[in-house]
């Protein structure tokens, strides 16, 4: 069929458009000898319209064939066009899907394989003026493609103008879908990222519904569970939407809230209240949050170990009333599950235990996606997806609202843009910045592998670094082998690790960054917690007293207030960094060499280390 016979409408006309800019790409127009090219289609092209505008426009000549891939059963691909127009006298062009597996033998037949993207803003404003009339600006073409594709077409009609179409798609939007999703009415079917407690979570609505039914008895369910991780992973959201699903009664408190009522009397009659309405409203989800705070008997404080001890000793009571106490969940949330007393932890109790992590790149993904709906395109979000690394489920909750308040005062409607302005790009790490966290992570894994604090896995740096997010831009890891003893030896061998980053910094610059210091989990920081616990509680420093610290926050307390302390950890780390650096100096040529490898490849191997240790190449 030729023009003369073809009525394209506009979005004919756009993947005319796309698919002539890929034909130029892969040498077809104007080319005469026999070929076999293979388009592979971004997964959100639609077939039908690719393979149009190759027979009917693109690749309107006699010496071609178009032969597309069809779904075989059972989610197989079938081939057999494919293969019969293979060996017909003719150019071939072969149109499949990006996720789709090239098969061998088409793969041997190509000449070659062309990636087609989504259509971009240069496409759909060349196909508004082929076919509409309209001239359209980057930005007006890039606000409609934030649509969806049926939606944008649909209000493109022909003698609507660009911006009459973006005002009229704005309006649908604003009727039809919410800025951000309301936690409030969010399923766990809708939450990514929480992985078994998920799955704990739609077990429990089984049993629920169970239990109403009268199927079973509530001494038949699993009603606590204890969810742990960093700030901002959602836990708090996950007890929210479980209630939602359970279609029960919602109930947050903490011990914060027990203890603004005044006094210890006070704080357990708040808590035997809120386990009372909980009992009253069942089925309810109670969220204790913060439950670390509660503490553990066994390392409170002398000064108040009465009042913490009776605050642990009520809520083990309460808690073992709500399993006589039909229709009450008790989750409790935290961020370091070592601080809780073992007993609330025990079965009947909250023996489910779940870590949140941070989220996989598949599940800001599918984060993302229950926050804008259709409001962007799959493509759009996984770019966004791919700069967030390191973010949280809160992080991305704050990244919503933010482009969608970018998009009010723009007038327009949100897109790509209003996200991508917030985010800061990702600096690759390169030159000097790359060389110091090279020479860093080397002396990490020389000092480590020669004093055999464990197996070495890897040395790893990374390619770049994003400002927003805070992470290391280098690793060297180590798996601890031969259980949980370790002798002083043993301790003085980990601080002197630790220590050999900073240390081949000094040997290489004559000078040190700011990489081993900083927060919690720096090399700096950790060194510093095991020489106090090696003079206050180990009995492995200069004095045999025992001076209880049950956190990290415990052990920066005790420096700060014990010269004495102090200064013995400081003389043991000072001893261990000149260990460190004794070593390196003896290993100074694989030292070298770890670090132009590591900045080279970006990963090298335990036992390549090893390697250039035991044989630095001269």
């Amino acid at each position: 069929m030729r023009w003369r016979d073809f009525h394209p409408t506009l979005k004919d006309y756009v993947y005319i458009f796309l698919m002539r800019e890929a034909a130029r790409r892969a040498g077809l127009l104007g080319e005469r000898r026999h070929r076999t090219t293979v388009f592979s289609l971004h997964p959100e092209l639609s077939l039908d319209h690719v393979s149009t505008a190759l027979e009917r426009v693109v690749l309107a000549e006699d010496r071609f064939n178009v032969a597309s891939v069809d779904d075989g059963p059972r989610g197989t691909v079938d081939y057999l066009k494919v293969r019969t127009k293979l060996f017909e006298d003719k150019s071939l062009v072969v149109v499949l899907r990006s996720d789709s597996e090239l098969p061998s033998f088409l793969l041997a037949a190509a000449d070659n394989v062309v990636p087609v993207g989504m259509i971009s803003a240069r496409h759909l404003s060349a196909a508004l003026r082929a076919r509409n009339g309209f001239a359209t600006t980057a930005h007006e073409a890039e606000d409609l493609l934030s649509f969806p594709a049926d939606d944008m077409f649909a209000a493109l009609r022909p003698g609507r103008s660009p911006e009459a179409a973006l005002a009229k798609l704005a309006a649908v939007r604003a009727s039809t879908i919410p800025e951000v999703a309301d936690p409030a009415v969010l399923h766990l079917e809708d939450l990514y990222g929480y992985g078994d407690a998920k799955t704990w979570g739609l077990d429990l609505a089984e049993d629920i519904e169970a239990w109403r039914s009268r199927r079973i008895r509530w001494s038949d369910i699993d009603t606590g569970m204890l969810l742990s991780g960093p700030p901002g992973t959602g836990k708090t959201l996950f007890a929210s939407a479980l209630s939602t699903t359970c279609k029960a009664h919602y109930l947050p408190t903490s011990l914060a809230q027990w203890q603004s009522k005044g006094h210890l009397g006070d704080l357990l009659k708040a808590m035997r209240a809120d386990f009372k309405t909980a009992a009253k409203n069942a089925p309810c989800v109670m969220l204790i949050d913060e439950f670390d705070s509660i503490g553990d008997r066994s390392k409170f404080d002398s000064r108040h170990a009465h009042y913490s001890t009776e605050v642990v000793n009520a809520l083990l009571e309460c808690i073992d009333g709500s399993s006589r106490l039909e229709g009450v969940v008790v989750i409790g949330a935290c961020n370091d599950p070592s601080r809780i007393d073992p007993a609330l932890l025990r079965a009947g109790r909250l023996s489910s235990q779940f870590v949140i992590g941070l989220p996989s790149r598949d599940e800001r993904i599918g984060i993302l996606k229950t926050f804008v709906g259709t409001a962007l395109r799959k493509s759009t979000i996984g770019e966004i997806a791919k700069l967030t690394k390191g973010f949280t489920g809160a992080d991305l909750s704050r990244l919503v609202r933010v482009a969608h308040r970018s998009a009010r005062k723009r007038g327009k409607p949100v897109s790509a843009r209003d996200f991508l302005s917030e985010l800061s790009v990702p600096i690759p790490i390169e030159g000097a910045h790359r060389r110091v966290i090279c020479i860093h992570e080397a002396g990490h894994a020389i000092v480590g592998s020669i004093l055999k604090v464990g197996y070495l896995e890897a040395v790893v740096v990374a390619s770049t670094y994003n400002p927003a997010v805070s992470g290391p831009r280098g690793t060297t890891k180590f798996l601890r082998v031969g259980g949980g003893f370790m002798s002083r030896q043993c301790y003085l061998d980990q601080i002197a690790m630790l220590l050999g980053g900073m240390a081949a910094e000094e040997i290489l610059l004559g000078n040190v960054s700011n990489g081993s210091g900083g927060g919690q989990g720096s090399d700096l920081q950790s060194a510093a917690d095991l020489a106090t616990l090696m003079e206050t509680q180990l009995g492995m420093g200069e004095a045999l007293g025992h001076l209880a610290a049950a956190t990290s926050e415990d052990l920066d307390i005790l420096r700060r207030s014990n010269p004495i302390i102090l200064g013995r950890v400081e003389r043991l780390l000072a001893e261990q960094m000149e260990r460190a650096k004794a070593i390196l100096n003896g290993n100074r040529l694989a030292l070298e060499q770890i670090t132009s490898e590591a900045d080279v490849r970006g990963r090298i191997s335990g036992s390549r280390v090893n390697e250039l240790i035991i044989n630095p190449v001269i």
